[in-house]
């Protein structure tokens, strides 16, 4: 099969206008916190400004498909990035918790629809030789702003006030939005099917199938665990540090996702060779042993061999299920794929936090990052049972024992 372009203009204006919405989310993680603080918000209602807007990216996903068959996929982004835009500098103007809840309410409904524009979007562009590889480049971003974000965040703070901070934002997020305004016009779901040779089946979908992908739920069941982890090594990284002394682990941070960057480039063109194996179960491996490392580290060399490991895990295993997830699907189905795996994701995220938060306090931090490891052997166990399975079914078909 020819090697067909990947590195298109659109690609790359859809990959960096994708990379700004995260930089702009990202620099908020450890700020808007300080901005509710200083109104005056307790504990929980901190906890209530953090966890609204995931609730309600959730909540709006299962919709992204309904909305694009009326205001077409690039429509939608425009619309669902200019909201990101308006209410990141519409922070600055609250004056109250219940204020910043509603703004943090609509910015979760912005980002929940762009993100999954933006994969859809990419998808239609990315050969299906090369989706793997394109997915796993298309994600360096998000990782590279997940890392940058939120240092660029607290200097930004340190620099000026918390209407600068919010402006800077909303500057950030209006490149984003011009870079998208600059993309070819995108093709509708019934397009993208046509030009697939799909049949897109008569009627409309029921409501539970808007919601649910039912084709990605393997895919998506392992992002809930890969997110469990993820949960726990991202909230409680610096205390764990901090407990046992360790210094520096912003080198942790960095070691970490620079691991995951430089795994896509072998990651990404092995899933277009080999299928998902070849990417899931390495990945899981890498995990497991980045979190045991993890658990067991004493000094800023130790936890810095973690990252590395942790990085490579993550980095492969989060693209490499994002294009499972689109290859398993018609392409009119898109939205509602990607819209199932993030909420799945996230979803695993908020979990793993909460759940490592209430093991930390029972048994410690150490034994906490064993459990988190051991996350990977039920995620290895499910996949390579369901594996196992689907073998053993297309042996049988090709036996003629059942229908092919």
């Amino acid at each position: 099969m020819d090697r067909q372009p990947l590195w298109t203009g659109n690609f790359v204006l859809l990959l960096f206008a994708n990379l700004f919405l995260f930089l702009a989310f990202e620099m908020l993680i450890p700020t808007l916190p300080l901005f509710a603080e200083g109104m005056g918000a307790t504990e929980s209602q901190i906890g209530m400004v953090t966890g609204i807007f995931t609730f309600s990216a959730v909540l709006i996903r299962p919709f992204t498909g309904t909305l694009t068959s009326r205001f077409g996929r690039k429509g939608l982004l425009l619309m669902s990035t200019a909201l990101c835009l308006g209410t990141t500098v519409a922070y600055g103007w609250t004056d109250g918790i219940g204020p910043i809840v509603a703004v943090r309410l609509l910015h979760g409904v912005g980002f929940g629809l762009a993100t999954n524009l933006f994969a859809a979007m990419v998808s239609d562009l990315l050969p299906a030789n090369r989706r793997g590889e394109g997915v796993g480049h298309f994600t360096m971003g998000e990782t590279l702003a997940i890392s940058l974000g939120p240092l660029f965040g607290v200097g930004l703070l340190g620099s000026f006030d918390f209407h600068g901070l919010f402006l800077a934002g909303g500057l950030i997020l209006l490149v984003s939005l011009a870079m998208s305004g600059l993309t070819g016009r995108s093709r509708t779901p019934a397009e993208a099917s046509t030009a697939a040779g799909e049949e897109r089946p008569a009627g409309k979908p029921s409501i539970l199938s808007a919601m649910i992908e039912r084709r990605v739920l393997l895919p998506s069941a392992l992002a809930v665990l890969l997110g469990l982890t993820v949960g726990a090594v991202v909230s409680f990284i610096t205390v764990y540090a901090q407990a046992r002394g360790i210094g520096h682990v912003e080198w942790f941070l960095f070691t970490n996702a620079m691991a995951g960057l430089l795994i896509r480039f072998v990651s990404g063109p092995l899933f277009d060779r080999k299928g998902p194996g070849s990417v899931l179960i390495p990945a899981a491996v890498c995990s497991l042993i980045g979190n045991v490392l993890v658990s067991a580290a004493s000094d800023t060399a130790s936890l810095i061999a973690a990252a590395v490991f942790c990085g490579m895990g993550v980095g492969a295993a989060f693209p490499a299920l994002q294009a499972w997830c689109l290859q398993l699907v018609p392409a009119h189905r898109r939205e509602a794929a990607i819209g199932t795996f993030f909420n799945a994701f996230d979803l695993g995220i908020g979990i793993g936090s909460m759940l490592a938060g209430g093991l930390a306090g029972w048994i410690g931090y150490s034994p906490m990052y064993l459990c988190s490891a051991g996350v990977f052997v039920v995620y290895l166990t499910v996949y390579m049972s369901c594996a196992t399975r689907r073998r053993k079914g297309q042996s049988a078909a090709a036996k003629g024992k059942l229908p092919a």
